[in-house]
């Protein structure tokens, strides 16, 4: 019974040692994860125009947004729509207004803009961290906003036409009577 007794303290000892890690680590920290994503919605011959998302897959609600990024030499933002916007070379700042600042957890909230020119945003932040969620870019470029489509504008594939349904024809009446049934007398 001795080595059976000596077996089962070792094991104890082994699973708690293995499990006072996990138990003294901090529990996650509450607060707002917001993330950002940069969509074209059209796009014509000297520019683009694009909505922007920010999601909070967080547990808390974010009570405001900055979202900034760069554009490339020759692309600059010709209007903006849903948030106040300053410009400090080529780098652009948007900051939400009053309606749409506060983001609860699983919710979003959209503001757009008009480029002049087809460059993509570089080096994207939402509130001093990077669009995707993980940490602030660095100052080389990167394609982190950028919409997941090619620069250039791809259709969508046609769907097969659908026939519309008609009527099968009545064959033609002769007689007195231009409508049927005949009117009653």
């Amino acid at each position: 019974m001795r080595p059976f007794r000596a077996a089962a303290v070792t094991l104890a000892a082994a699973l708690l040692g293995a499990a006072v890690p996990y138990l003294l680590t901090p529990a996650h920290a509450a607060g707002p994860v917001l993330t950002v994503t940069v969509t074209r919605v059209s796009t014509w011959s000297s520019g683009y125009g694009a909505d922007v998302t920010i999601t909070n897959s967080g547990d808390a609600a974010a009570t405001g947004w900055t979202v900034e990024f760069d554009l490339p030499a020759g692309t600059t933002v010709s209007s903006s729509w849903s948030a106040t916007r300053t410009q400090t070379g080529q780098r652009y700042r948007f900051v939400n207004v009053s309606w749409n600042g506060t983001v609860n957890p699983g919710a979003s909230q959209t503001f757009g803009f008009n480029a002049a020119g087809l460059g993509l945003p570089l080096n994207c932040t939402v509130n001093g961290s990077a669009c995707g969620g993980g940490p602030a870019p660095s100052a080389s470029p990167s394609r982190t906003a950028g919409p997941s489509a090619s620069p250039r504008h791809r259709p969508r594939p046609r769907r097969p036409r659908r026939r519309r349904y008609r009527r099968p024809r009545l064959p033609r009446r002769t007689g007195r009577w231009s409508t049927w049934p005949p009117p009653r007398s």
